[in-house]
């Protein structure tokens, strides 16, 4: 609960789209977001601009300064096609994660799913059942009192610091936006006094490593770079109020370029505060 006494979430759709090889397919290791990223692009372009500019040039003409773009409203989720061989016939799933979850943006995205055979340069035909089942990430503190965390960094992900002061802020920020624009308004919190308590948890421990990866732009031709750091980090404090937000960067991702997919985060509860309070007098 905040300090109104109600409840935080934020509203997700996960869509698990299944698809038929109709030849081989090889996706290069860091490339497959890159190519269903461009697809689903051409796909809405194909329906409307509108339609393609709500879901990939979002533009807000109200709110405050600062939030002119706002996030785009979804992730993929395709690293597991990544450096993998389809033989023709077979099936494989492509997966987004909707922040949008009003019933026609699901729809505008099955919709796109269905015309990236035509359009979108995958030699693959939409499959069914599509899976688009709703889930409500509850955003309130645990009971119990956290006092280590692991974090484990699935995808490639760029931070300007391990410090969990600074991946906090970066993932609330990102959490308050995606609410902000598609769900149920910004965060109702104190966001300075939340960041200082964040600032005051210690990293303890990382064993990370640089990844390389880039992506080529279909409309201009140039590369950029899509590369970051994977591996873990353990933080040690009063990390309870930080759980659920930690657990939604599954969803979200943090950091930059998370619409490929960049950012995913795991997060491993290491130790309690206070695994074993003293018995009331």
């Amino acid at each position: 609960m905040n300090r109104e006494g109600t409840a935080l979430n934020l509203t997700v759709v996960p869509l698990r789209f299944r698809f038929i090889a109709v030849e081989v397919l090889f996706f290069p290791r860091g490339r497959a977001a890159n190519l269903f990223r461009g697809a689903l692009g051409s796909a809405f372009h194909a329906i409307s601009a509108e339609v393609y500019a709500r879901y990939f040039e979002p533009v807000s003409d109200t709110g405050p300064s600062g939030f002119a773009n706002p996030p785009r409203p979804f992730v993929l989720r395709v690293d597991h096609l990544d450096n993998c061989e389809i033989p023709e016939g077979h099936i494989f799933t492509f997966e987004v994660n909707l922040f949008d979850a009003r019933p026609e943006a699901v729809q505008h995205f099955v919709h796109a799913a269905g015309l990236m055979f035509n359009v979108g340069r995958i030699p693959a035909r939409l499959d069914s059942p599509i899976e688009a089942n709703p889930i409500r990430l509850n955003l309130t503190a645990p009971t119990l009192e956290v006092g280590r965390v692991r974090l484990h960094f699935l995808t490639p992900t760029v931070l300007d610091s391990l410090e969990f002061g600074v991946l906090f802020s970066r993932l609330r920020d990102r959490i308050s936006n995606l609410r902000r624009f598609y769900g149920d308004g910004a965060l109702p919190l104190d966001f300075r006094e939340m960041g200082q308590r964040a600032e005051v948890v210690k990293l303890i421990a990382s064993d990370v490593r640089r990844v390389r990866a880039q992506r080529t732009s279909r409309a201009t031709g140039q590369t950029h770079p899509l590369g970051g750091f994977v591996g873990t980090a353990d933080y040690a404090g009063d990390l309870t109020e930080f759980l659920p937000f930690l657990e939604a960067g599954y969803w979200t991702g943090v950091g930059s370029q998370t619409v490929w997919g960049n950012g995913q985060i795991a997060t491993e509860v290491i130790s309690l505060a206070n695994p074993h309070p003293a018995p009331v007098a």
